[in-house]
């Protein structure tokens, strides 16, 4: 299983120590699963998915070079699934979303 989520953030205000930002991001993410069993054919698993969306959140700094952040996530996703058990090979099931998340907290080590 692999998850990728790269965003990038600006700041809109910034006090001594909380910072409300905004941004973007773009998501990708696989899983492949295999399974072998004696007199049976491998069978396989797998899917992938991309989507983006927009930030909206809050650092708070309780020490310089550390953060604490929480943010909301609206965004769109799209994937699709393959299943192979050797003898039928199956596309789908495809899928698509969109909505809200919210995320817990991130902690952040900044250098400079």
């Amino acid at each position: 299983m692999l998850g990728l989520q790269p965003a990038i953030e600006y700041h809109l205000f910034q006090s001594e120590a909380v910072s409300i930002y905004t941004g973007g991001m773009i998501s990708f993410s696989s899983y492949s699963a295999k399974s072998e069993v004696p007199d049976v054919d491998e069978v396989t698993l797998s899917s992938s998915s991309l989507g983006f969306g927009a930030l909206l959140g809050a650092e708070f700094y309780p020490w310089k070079n550390v953060s604490f952040a929480a943010e909301y996530q609206l965004g769109f996703a799209s994937g699709s699934g393959k299943y192979d058990d050797g003898t039928d090979e199956v596309e789908g099931p495809k899928a698509s979303m969109k909505g809200i998340n919210t995320v817990g907290v991130t902690v952040a080590f900044h250098f400079k």
